[in-house]
């Protein structure tokens, strides 16, 4: 977040609904601080969509079960949805009332573990415009890599 703020900037967090309760200081401070609070699932499980397997009162349950955690905490429900593993199938479109989101710039960081790559992966894609950079909070490198694309991306003249 707080390299976000350094250039004016703000980000999406999509966060699953079963790690909410651990980290309920994170969540609130995300949306303290203006940043979008999202929902990625409750358990980010295949069976979502990925592989079907799951019925529509399950997948309902993982939307939704999400925005109820992260609610409790900031007042906020969220508006948006990320979909584990990008897929979407009849089940999700019917039981999603919220915006599904995907990305423009994958940048493979739970691939590849290394900031530069991540970066010149975003700075070769980066375009003028509503652009969706996916990326996970959750490895340290992404961290180094969001440091380096923003400063890159900034001196380039873009916004955040």
């Amino acid at each position: 977040m707080n390299e976000f703020e350094k250039y004016n900037g703000r980000a999406t967090f999509f966060m699953l609904g079963q790690n909410v309760p651990y980290f309920p200081d994170v969540v609130k401070d995300v949306y303290k601080r203006g940043h979008e609070v999202a929902t990625h699932s409750y358990t980010h499980d295949m069976g979502i969509a990925a592989t079907g397997t799951f019925s529509a009162e399950q997948v309902s349950a993982e939307l939704y079960d999400t925005c109820d955690e992260i609610y409790k905490l900031t007042g906020y429900e969220p508006k948006y949805f990320r979909p584990p593993y990008g897929a979407i199938n009849d089940k999700v479109l019917n039981e999603c009332g919220m915006d599904i989101i995907k990305w423009d710039i994958d940048t493979l960081d739970w691939r590849s573990h290394n900031p530069t790559e991540m970066t010149n992966i975003i700075v070769e894609n980066a375009k003028v415009g509503y652009v969706v950079v996916l990326m996970h909070d959750i490895h340290n490198e992404t961290v180094d890599g969001v440091r380096q694309s923003l400063a890159q991306l900034n001196a380039m003249g873009y916004q955040f």
